[in-house]
């Protein structure tokens, strides 16, 4: 986006608005774009305990500390079936019902300077980070066999985009058009 604002192609005149779709909680994913603890600064390269001790390059394009948990603000919240078992034919949603109360933040940031990914510092972003609360450990897989598709995506895929597209569909509006009030 900066580089599209550098040749021109955007109109940049304001602040950047990113707009972050995060699946896990708010201690980990969309929070590793900010300033914080055990995370390397931007350039460095930090070992990354998800992937077998692989070694990553630091995710950090802004400045500030990341938004607490207790900033965040509910737009969501889904009851949906959870996969139990999972055989040769299929899986199926033999699993305990789960809740996944979905949230959001909305603030501003200032970048840094990141080679890995060419961010360059100083630019002011208005972000919004919707976090969805679902969760892949026993609940929404990630991949299912051709065998059990239909039934993923009718009986849980689509409930849950359709109660996300719901749920977030006012916030992103006020954010895109400039009346969601900032949370910090």
């Amino acid at each position: 986006m900066q580089k599209d604002c550098a040749e021109g192609k955007l109109d940049c005149s304001g602040p950047l608005k990113i707009i972050v779709v995060d699946a896990l909680d708010q201690s980990q994913g969309a929070l590793r774009l900010f300033a914080f603890g055990h995370q390397p600064p931007a350039n460095e390269y930090y070992q990354y305990p998800y992937a077998f001790g692989a070694t990553v390059a630091s995710q950090q394009i802004f400045a500030e500390a990341p938004p607490e948990p207790a900033d965040f603000q509910q737009y969501a919240e889904t009851t949906y079936p959870t996969i139990a078992t999972q055989g040769p034919i299929g899986t199926g949603f033999d699993g305990p019902d789960q809740s996944a109360v979905s949230t959001y933040w909305h603030g501003k940031a200032t970048t840094v300077d990141n080679d890995w990914y060419d961010v360059k510092a100083g630019s002011e972003v208005e972000i919004l980070i919707l976090n969805t609360g679902l969760t892949t450990e026993g609940g929404v897989p990630t991949v299912v066999g051709g065998g059990f598709a239909e039934a993923a995506f009718s009986g849980q895929y689509g409930p849950l985009a359709k109660s996300q597209a719901e749920g977030m569909k006012h916030t992103v509006t006020a954010f895109l058009e400039g009346t969601l009030p900032p949370m910090s």
